[in-house]
């Protein structure tokens, strides 16, 4: 699902584009940042897509399962419904001008407001601006202003995990006469 995820926020950002010096719209390269790898960005201005954090959600859990039971062989096999997740990634932007700056700025949150939602195949999942962007230029031979926003992707994860547990129903009639 993250890779799906991954191309689904490529997608949203997709289309931003900065003002060359003749006056004409000049698209901006994309990245999603892989943890494995070294990252550069080669073309600037530019955007970056980065995987932070997973972690798991309890405060979202209901906690329903989905039970079958079969009488026959006196078994019950349970499954969980779903899986909560917080799925946080940060999206850079990077310029050397200043109005580039807040141009992709306010690209990006025209594309991704603070409160939003993305479709990931058949399902929606939330989006939320938990972390505003913040400046973190850098500094070198040029300047490069950088500006980092976190976002957090509500998701749910389908559990496959099934567990066949067998059904003791003698003592559970025996109990109901008590």
């Amino acid at each position: 699902m993250l890779n799906e995820l991954d191309t689904a926020l490529y997608d949203r950002l997709d289309g931003i584009t900065v003002i060359d010096k003749d006056g004409n719209p000049q698209s901006v390269a994309i990245i999603l940042k892989a943890p494995e790898e070294e990252f550069k960005l080669e073309e600037i201005p530019g955007i970056s897509v980065g995987l932070v954090d997973i972690r798991y959600a309890p405060e979202r859990q209901d906690w329903i399962r989905s039970e079958t039971i079969n009488l026959v062989d006196n078994t019950a096999v349970i499954k969980d419904m779903h899986k909560p997740y917080d799925i946080m990634f940060q999206i850079a932007v990077h310029s050397t001008y200043s109005e580039d700056d807040r141009s992709l700025q306010e690209q990006v949150l025209q594309k991704l407001p603070p409160r939003t939602y993305i479709d990931v195949g058949d399902e929606s999942f939330y989006v939320f601006l938990t972390s505003p962007f913040v400046e973190s230029d850098i500094l070198g031979d040029r300047r490069i202003f950088r500006k980092i926003g976190t976002y957090l992707i509500a998701a749910e994860l389908d559990p496959t995990e099934e567990r066949e547990v067998k059904l003791v129903l003698e003592r559970l009639a025996t109990f109901s006469q008590l």
